[in-house]
């Protein structure tokens, strides 16, 4: 189904299965390549090179705008949060609105927790940040992406990624 456009018309966030209420705003993880300075004889200058796999830091998180019992947010270990949306996208063909399941699934660790504002008529807009070390994006209940750095996993697209590397280092 080739659907086109399209608009997040709800979401939910939960952390190892448990809804987080009064969520006001996300961050998803970002990916970006980790690189590699190549410089040197032959090389008129240096290329920072993206290596194939390879990830570098990269956070997600989200706003509340009433404060959560948070012992279990901003505990030691792997958090793991999930991040279901639903995205209303148009079938070209028929002009009919279809909607379609969004999915960011994180293994995390946390990072920090702001303080918040006290603004009257206004939420305390505190955020949650956490180290991610591994995720997974689905579409329309399709994995599309996954990377585990710790145990140097990385699939996107229904390929795996890496299987040069890990035939070459004798993983395969």
């Amino acid at each position: 189904m080739n659907l086109k456009g399209g608009a997040l018309t709800a979401f939910n966030v939960f952390a190892d299965g448990i809804k987080i209420t009064d969520v006001t705003d996300v961050k998803l993880p970002d990916r970006e390549a980790m690189t590699v300075t190549l410089n040197g004889t032959g090389i008129a200058g240096e290329v920072n090179m993206p290596l194939k796999g390879k990830f570098a830091s990269a956070e997600c998180g989200f706003t509340v705008g009433t404060p959560v019992q948070n012992a279990f947010l901003t505990r030691p270990g792997y958090i793991n949060l999930a991040y279901k949306g639903n995205m209303q996208k148009i079938e070209p063909l028929t002009g009919i609105a279809v909607d379609v399941a969004v999915k960011i699934e994180a293994r995390c660790i946390f990072k920090k927790k702001t303080g918040g504002n006290f603004k009257v008529g206004e939420g305390l807009g505190q955020e949650y940040t956490y180290e991610v070390v591994a995720w997974k994006e689905y579409n329309d209940n399709i994995m599309v992406f996954h990377v585990d750095k710790i145990n140097n996993i990385y699939f996107e697209l229904g390929t795996t990624g890496n299987v040069a590397e890990k035939i070459n280092i004798g993983e395969l």
